[in-house]
């Protein structure tokens, strides 16, 4: 095929009007690039059968002809294996059926009385390009589509009006559905059959409330059907480029044989460390009664051979706990409680409960810490397991010194603390450290040099609490310069920690069916409060404030956040407008007393209070802040 023929379009004209058929071939005679040649054919059955048989880049296609009238020829073409890129030709009378055409799955059509060269190319041009995009998102839908169908999870996939968009094959095998039974219900019916399988519906009720939260992004849980499968399952919202809603998507993974899996090595974890700790408890208690010379004294031989048994049973001690521990945290069965933490009293508790050791070594345990050491989001028990074992490795080599330094790392999302153990020790070959978080590896050391063989299940742990903490570990090291491991974890943002325990709020008060209050309350005089006091004495006053109301005012369900010095705001679950005023009127006489209290007499102080009830007041989180603000806001013009 020369390179002119390669460049003419080959168009296929069904059309029963010779002086039609005419005019179109003089029209594309007029058309330079790219060439047109027209293949004109009467019917339309003549025209299946040439389809067929011959290659064509276009149709144009009148929608009355003698073997077939309206839509009826573009049903019958659509009907055919291959698929062409269609241009209907229609008369004035005839407008409302081409378009009704195109909905049928022509790309283009035009009126026969308005037709010009230029708007017959364009039209078939933009019909051969349309039909390549159709082709494309076919493609892609039946890739995705195929994809869906052999997935390991079952998937649901429910539209913004509550109608189900696709389900795949698994989600109608493991839930029990009849597929055209299922496109013809809503969401909540499908839930309800969901929730009539299961074994218990509490979280994953919890989580259905979703579907009509659009603010709220992600959830992920478990359930356990009725016949033992268990699965674990994740929604997230379907959204377009310019975050419009769209849908939600329900995905739903059998996990049955690895929970299994994982009680097996569960239990055979929790019996060894039983059986291991009950003889270890009794070799302790002998070390301990022969340290303190309680069945006679021992000579220096035999006080250094206790000494080092000693040791070995603390070591041995260590690894168990270390085992279990990473047995918890690899099974999910560690629970992460995120909150506020104050770093300067753990690592002073730290420095105290290392004083002996480090003594007995010889080496300074040293803080370098910020003038304001900002406070961190974190789980407290599993940083402070984080930090023990930190220090624990650095113990091992260190010579002289250990520094525990931290810092504030501003961020472009998120501000994050960095907190850092220094050892002055040997250092690590950088052959060594990239394997150095693994399970069960051990650091290395030069032949005689310090420190003492490892279990090598510490710093796996940290590596393991630290990415719960959706934080960073690392270290950097070189061979006779020391040792530095860093660890980022979040700083705490009171704002985040609000929104998130109210959403979490919202949806158990939505699937336990009860209110919601969101309270602010604020003292107005704080300038005539500084005027008596000094920064140091306003802080503990409102600290005071703080200790007061959570004490004699809330119960352990409710949330209290000390936004600013003057400013508080409170979640409190299962209360209506009638309660809400009775709790506002107790908080506030508690400040006013507290400030009494620190004062004397002095200054009668004045609280400005407000709330808002969920779902009376307002179904969002934002809403429930504004109307709380805005009845705040009101007191306060009361006032003045």
């Amino acid at each position: 095929m020369s390179n002119q023929e390669k460049n003419v379009l080959q168009v296929l004209m069904i059309e029963d009007n010779p002086g039609d058929v005419a005019l179109i071939k003089e029209y594309v005679q007029n058309i330079s690039s790219p060439g047109y040649h027209i293949t004109a054919i009467l019917s339309l059955s003549q025209a299946l059968v040439c389809l067929q048989k011959n290659h064509f880049d276009v149709v144009l296609l009148d929608l009355s002809l003698p073997d077939t009238k309206g839509v009826d020829g573009i049903i019958q073409i659509k009907s055919l294996n291959r698929k062409w890129p269609i241009v209907v030709l229609t008369g004035f009378k005839d407008e409302k059926k081409a378009i009704e055409a195109v909905h049928l799955g022509a790309q283009d059509y035009l009126n026969k009385g308005e037709i010009t060269a230029q708007s017959l190319s364009k039209a078939m041009l933009y019909a051969i390009e349309r039909q390549k995009i159709e082709d494309q998102i076919y493609f892609q839908k039946s890739l995705l589509e195929c994809q869906l169908d052999s997935a390991w999870e079952a998937v649901l996939i429910l539209l913004s009006d509550h109608s189900v968009y696709k389900v795949n094959q698994r989600f109608l095998d493991i839930f029990k559905f009849k597929k055209e039974l299922l496109y013809q219900w809503d969401d909540s019916q499908i839930f309800i059959h969901i929730k009539n399988m299961l074994l218990e519906e509490d979280e994953f009720a919890k989580h259905i409330i979703l579907n009509n939260h659009l603010s709220l992004e992600v959830a992920s849980g478990e359930i356990q059907l009725k016949d033992g499968h268990i699965f674990e399952y994740y929604t997230v919202p379907v959204r377009g480029l310019d975050a419009t809603y769209y849908g939600r998507s329900w995905s739903f993974l059998d996990v049955t044989q690895k929970k299994r899996m994982e009680v097996l090595k569960d239990d055979f974890v929790s019996t060894v460390s039983h059986e291991l700790r009950t003889p270890l408890a009794i070799v302790k208690g002998a070390i301990s009664n022969l340290e303190y010379g309680i069945v006679g004294s021992l000579s220096e031989k035999q006080q250094a051979l206790v000494k080092t048994t000693s040791r070995n049973v603390e070591r041995l001690t260590k690894l168990i706990n270390n085992l279990l521990d990473m047995a918890r945290l690899e099974s999910g069965k560690i629970t992460v409680r995120l909150r506020r933490v104050d770093l300067k009293p753990i690592l002073d508790d730290l420095i105290k409960n290392y004083e002996t050791q480090v003594k007995q070594k010889g080496i300074q345990l040293i803080l370098d810490l910020p003038h304001y050491l900002m406070p961190c989001y974190a789980d407290s028990d599993l940083l402070v397991q984080v930090l023990h074992n930190l220090i624990d490795n650095a113990l091992r080599f260190a010579k002289s010194k250990i520094i525990i330094k931290c810092q504030d790392i501003v961020g472009d999302q998120k501000n994050q603390l960095q907190i850092s153990i220094i050892d002055d020790g040997v250092g690590i070959e950088k052959s060594h450290q990239s394997v150095l978080f693994n399970k069960f590896e051990q650091i290395h050391r030069p032949m005689g040099g310090s420190g003492y063989k490892g279990t090598g299940l510490g710093l796996a742990l940290c590596k393991e609490i630290i990415e719960l903490h959706q934080g960073k570990i690392w270290m950097e090291s070189e061979v006779g310069c020391g040792s530095r491991f860093h660890f980022l974890i979040a700083q705490y943002d009171i704002d985040h920690d609000f929104r998130t325990l109210l959403n979490e709020a919202m949806i158990l008060a939505s699937s336990k069916n009860f209110s919601l209050g969101v309270f602010c309350f604020s003292v107005q005089n704080l300038k005539i409060l500084r005027k008596n006091l000094e920064d140091i004495e306003l802080g503990k006053l409102f600290e005071m404030v703080e200790d007061r109301i959570r004490v004699h005012c809330l119960r352990q369900t409710d949330h209290l956040f000390h936004y600013t010095l003057k400013d508080f705001l409170a979640i409190i679950p299962d209360i209506g407008p009638m309660g809400a005023r009775s709790i506002l009127n107790r908080i506030k006489q508690t400040i006013e007393e507290c400030v009494r209290d620190y004062l004397g007499s002095k200054i009668e102080p004045h609280v400005a209070c407000g709330f808002a009830i969920y779902p009376e007041l307002s179904t969002s989180p934002e809403g429930l802040i504004a109307m709380a603000l805005q009845s705040m806001r009101g007191e306060i013009k009361n006032q003045n």
